[in-house]
């Protein structure tokens, strides 16, 4: 099963991914396409995967969460405890 989650907040998505330095630097530290950053930075795209927004917020150094939301909040739970279990 694919579980996507939606963008919470696209100027907060658009501040961090430029502090970061690049949507290309963000691409790469997740495995993505920066294409696929570009489409969400244009907010052509409003979802992602579940593991790809875990990624970016990873990458970000953002709480897991701050940047996606779940549309289905029964799924919270095992998102919330991964970050649990990798720090």
């Amino acid at each position: 099963m694919t579980v996507s989650v939606r963008v919470r907040d696209l100027p907060a998505l658009a501040e961090r991914v430029q502090a970061a330095g690049s949507q290309r630097w963000l691409a790469g530290q997740i495995g993505i396409s920066p294409t696929a950053i570009n489409l969400l930075m244009q907010g052509k795209r409003t979802t992602v995967r579940v593991d790809t927004a875990a990624g970016i917020e990873d990458a970000l150094g953002v709480p897991r969460g701050s940047l996606f939301v779940f549309t289905d909040l029964d799924l919270v739970g095992p998102y919330a405890r991964d970050e649990v279990d990798a720090a």
